[in-house]
């Protein structure tokens, strides 16, 4: 019996997928007419407000952000300044009055106490080598002392006692010139070791340039007139009565710091000096220290 009712509900079943995919096929053919009759219609798109013109977004311009000029000091529209460029303020202990001058109309190196910064140089080391004589076997170096004429012809060993230096060491080399633009070009130069009786330190020298030492000078002069003067930092000198003493000396930027001490006055004052022209052409320096080797055959004699 149970049997029976199964195979019944199969059937009847099978019967009404059957029934179902026939009807959706007869379906789909009698749509496809009105597919094709909405596919042949002009479709067109309308806007509210489609008779006005689209005008594209506006443009924002861009402005540059533009500082507001200074507002002038209570002195007037010349004394206007900036984050560290305060007025010159001099204080002259003689007339004991203060000068203050605006940044703007202040030009460098103007100083209120009778002298003025020519330059800051290097200073040169009290021994220079300029050449060589001799045989290969046998060369004596040749020195020269700034502000000196004299011209010292000696071999490794000699004693300069009254600089304070030994000649300990010469080679006579070649060396490579960088500058050259066509190849490799070579010079015959000259190397001299000195050592430091005080302090034992080796100097080498070339002749090649001269050597400077690690001391700046200030080049100053008055502005009354006179000779020229070079002077380290811890010099003193004396001009109309009145004495200064250079307290600092700076080679980049070039800077010197002076104090001027009046006479019958307890306080000095200190003055910043820059120099009043430009300031020199780089100084070619050697090192200090430079690697030992063989010295190659060279002419017997030469100079620089």
């Amino acid at each position: 019996m149970m049997t029976r009712i199964k195979q019944s509900a199969e059937k009847l079943l099978l019967v009404t997928v059957v029934g179902l995919n026939v009807a959706s096929w007869i379906w789909y053919g009698q749509q496809q007419e009105v597919i094709r009759r909405i596919r042949s219609q002009p479709v067109a798109i309308r806007f509210a407000g489609a008779n006005s013109p689209i005008a594209p977004p506006a443009r924002i311009a861009q402005k540059s952000p533009v500082w507001p000029e200074p507002s002038a000091q209570s002195a007037g529209r010349g004394w206007v300044y900036k984050l560290f460029t305060p007025p010159v303020i001099y204080y002259d202990g003689r007339d004991r009055t203060y000068t203050v001058t605006a940044p703007a109309d202040w030009p460098e190196g103007k100083p209120s106490l009778g002298i003025q910064l020519l330059a800051v140089k290097p200073e040169l080391y009290p021994l220079q080598l300029v050449g060589y004589v001799g045989p290969a076997h046998d060369y004596r170096a040749t020195f020269i002392r700034p502000q000196h004429p004299e011209v010292c012809l000696v071999r490794p060993g000699h004693n300069f006692a009254e600089l304070g230096l030994t000649f300990t060491h010469f080679e006579v080399k070649k060396v490579l010139v960088p500058t050259s633009e066509t190849g490799p070009v070579y010079e015959a130069a000259a190397f001299a070791v000195l050592t430091e009786d005080g302090t034992g330190r080796e100097v080498w020298l070339d002749s090649r340039g001269p050597h400077y030492t690690d001391t700046p000078l200030a080049v100053l002069q008055p502005l009354a007139g006179g000779s020229r003067h070079e002077l380290r930092a811890g010099d003193s000198f004396s001009i109309a009565g009145d004495s200064y003493r250079i307290e600092a000396v700076q080679l980049t930027p070039p800077e010197v710091r002076v104090g001027r001490q009046i006479m019958g006055l307890p306080e000095a004052e200190t003055h910043l000096l820059r120099p009043i022209n430009s300031p020199l052409p780089p100084i070619r320096t050697q090192a200090d220290k430079m690697p030992r080797g063989a010295a190659p055959a060279v002419p017997d004699i030469a100079t620089r």
